[in-house]
This record gives structure tokens, C-alpha cells and sequence, in this order.
């Protein structure tokens, strides 16, 4: 969306256009004429995404940027941006909140303070016919922790769109999540926070909620619950940054963790950052799936250590996986009867995945 700016000046004979950056557009209004100009000068600027205190917020006019909110909110506009015609515009909701606008900060009580009590919370955002896709960026998620088998029993996230995860619960920061939403189907898009005052934990949050146009170069693939781009990048599962006691991946995750292939790059070398006891140990028959084999390549033959169903682990030669990939890598951690990272055992396997990647020219 582009901002309209009207601003009124006293002309005479000549006027000069004042100096923009190259994303907004002003008409040339640098002429002479032995009469009067229009007192109006136009000024348009894109809606892009601009920093204030460490939070990444939108550029509209300082007007904008105080509508289309219901509820309990904090926003800010404090930094210019766009040359100085638009305000940095840091919008965070407060329980019961709604927000039509885009980068919009879901934050927990006190904006943010942590607590430790009971809460059940929601959070809206408005969507429209445009929008495809949410993206979380996931500045703190700090709920209790998953049981034994990743079920978030006691604290939970739920969404009302999109069926990637059931629930999130634990520890996680700086990560990301794709939310595929249909506007047709619902426009309130509602983030549901769930903490039992019966466990102690000093509980936070913190999530910029991107919205993402349809067909759009920064649109990940349907079925992409994380998407990396770069030559370069670090893949990171929920809950990655709790305590080792507690480093389960959770239970009802359906999605692919996806790494678009650059330019001039045919290959992906994919490296466990965590290995032996610390590391991330699925069951033998999770996928790691590639473009071209639909049926995945089963965990053990991928080189990934892996837990045999009586429990017993196996552990390869090497952590470090290199393939000829066209597009994706996909890291298949769906929960079902026939794909389970509990497959019917007491507990769950320990470890997260955390895994480096690098891309290789093409030769």
C-alpha cells in the first residue's frame, strides 16, 4: 500500500520538489510560469518496513499509524522514515487486542514483561483477500516446557489458521514460522496463548506478525513451515532454546523446514550442529525428504542418527549430508500413525534439529 501525502505551501512563481528517497514518487513540480501553481504538492511513499527501539515496524503517516486497532495496544511513532514524511510506526497488542495493520507485535502482559500465573489470551490479526501468508518471527516464545512425548499439556500457542502445528509450548527465540491463511475462509486470524498457574515459569512473548501478499517473491512454498533464503543459513526447530531436560520436538507438527535455492547454486551440504547424546535423534522412520524422491529417504539411509523402534540408537559415520537439490530441502516432522516421532513409545526421542546449510555454485 502507498501513502498519499497532501501538503500545502504558498507559491509564487516557482517551486521546487523536495528530495525523496528512490521508493516514493513526488511529480516534478520544478517549472516556471507567469502564474500562480497549485498549492498542492504530492507525495507518495511505500509502506516499508523501518526499526524503532529494536522492533521492526511499518512507514505510514503518523495518522495511519494510530487507526485500525480495537482493544488494549501500545504503538509508537517516534522515528521518522521516508525521507521524513512518514513515522516508524511500532504497533504491540495487549490481550483481547485486534490489529488490521501489518508487523504488528503480539506481546504478552505488560507488553512484553514476563509473569507467572495463569492467563488465557488472544490476540487478532485482521487479513484480507491479498494476504497468503503470515510470517512469525519469533523474537521470545517462552512457555512450559512439553512433556516426555512433546505434548504441550500445561502451557500452549494455538491458531485458528492453517494446520502446520497443533499447539507450541517451550522455549523458543529468533526463529520463524509460515502461516498459510485464506481470508475467504476466515479474516480474524486468532493467536490463542494458554499458561497453567499451576507450573512456575517466568513466561514471555514476543512475535512480529509479517504479512505476506499473495504471489509475492517472499510467498515460501504451501506446506513450508520455515523457509530460509541464502547461500548461507541455520535450520532451527521450536523449542530449541529450552533447557536439554526439556529439548523435545513437539507433538503435531506438520510441515517442511524449506531452503530456496539461489541463483547460480545447484547443491545444499546440510551439517547436525548437535551431536551424540545432545543431538537431534528421530526415529528411524522419519523422512528426509528432497525434491524428486516423493517417497523421502528414511533417516537411516540419509546418514541422520536415528532411534529404532525397540529404542536401541543408531549412530552413522557422518553428520554431514551433501545433495544435489533443484529447489527445497525438506525436513518432514509430521506426527501420525505411520510417521511418528512417538510411534507408540513411552517417551518421546530427546534432541531438536539444528542444522547449518551452504549452498555450492553450480559447475
Amino acid at each position: 500500500m502507498l501513502v498519499l501525502v497532501i501538503m500545502f505551501c504558498s507559491i509564487t512563481q516557482e517551486v521546487h520538489s523536495a528530495t525523496l528517497p528512490s521508493d516514493q514518487y513526488m511529480p516534478n513540480t520544478t517549472q516556471r510560469d507567469d502564474k500562480l501553481l497549485s498549492p498542492f504538492t504530492l507525495i507518495r511513499f511505500a509502506n516499508s518496513e523501518c526499526n524503532q527501539d529494536d522492533y521492526t515496524g511499518t512507514c505510514y503517516t503518523k495518522w495511519d499509524c494510530f487507526t485500525g486497532f480495537a482493544g488494549e495496544k501500545q504503538v509508537s511513532a517516534n522515528d521518522v522514515c521516508s525521507g521524513g514524511f512518514g513515522r516508524c510506526c511500532v504497533a504491540k497488542l495487549g490481550c483481547g487486542a485486534t490489529s488490521n495493520k501489518n508487523n504488528t507485535w503480539l506481546m504478552s502482559p505488560d507488553f512484553g514483561e514476563s509473569f507467572n500465573y495463569g492467563l488465557d489470551c488472544v490476540q487478532t490479526i485482521i487479513i484480507d483477500s491479498s494476504i497468503c501468508q503470515l510470517r512469525l518471527e519469533i523474537k521470545d516464545l517462552s512457555l512450559y516446557y512439553p512433556n516426555v512425548r512433546g505434548i504441550c499439556d500445561y502451557d500452549h500457542l494455538t491458531v485458528n489458521h492453517d494446520n502446520k502445528f497443533k499447539y507450541l509450548c517451550g522455549i523458543t527465540k529468533d526463529n520463524h514460522f509460515y502461516l498459510d491463511v485464506d481470508a475467504a475462509t476466515n479474516t480474524k486470524v486468532d493467536f490463542t496463548f494458554h499458561t497453567d498457574g499451576g507450573k512456575s515459569l517466568d513466561r514471555s512473548w514476543a512475535i512480529r506478525v509479517q504479512k505476506i501478499q499473495c504471489h509475492s517473491p517472499e510467498e515460501a512454498p504451501r506446506g513450508c513451515g520455515q523457509y530460509y533464503m541464502g547461500t548461507t543459513g541455520h535450520l532451527k526447530a521450536i523449542n530449541i532454546n529450552a533447557p536439554d531436560a526439556h529439548n523435545y520436538i513437539l507433538d503435531g507438527m506438520n510441515y517442511a523446514a524449506c531452503v530456496r535455492m539461489e541463483l547460480g547454486y545447484c547443491s545444499n551440504t546440510y551439517t547436525e550442529n548437535k551431536q551424540g547424546s545432545d543431538g537431534w535423534l528421530p526415529l528411524c522412520g522419519d523422512i528426509f525428504e528432497r525434491p524428486g524422491r516423493p517417497d523421502g529417504i528414511p533417516v537411516a539411509t540419509a546418514l541422520l542418527k536415528c532411534m529404532t523402534s525397540n529404542g536401541i540408537t543408531n549412530y552413522p559415520e557422518s553428520y554431514t549430508i551433501s545433495y544435489l537439490t533443484p529447489h527445497l530441502f525438506m525436513l518432514d516432522t509430521t506426527q501420525s500413525s505411520t510417521n511418528s516421532h512417538q510411534n507408540g513409545l513411552s517417551t518421546n526421542n530427546k534432541g531438536v534439529y539444528d542444522i547449518t546449510y551452504s549452498q555450492t555454485k553450480c559447475t
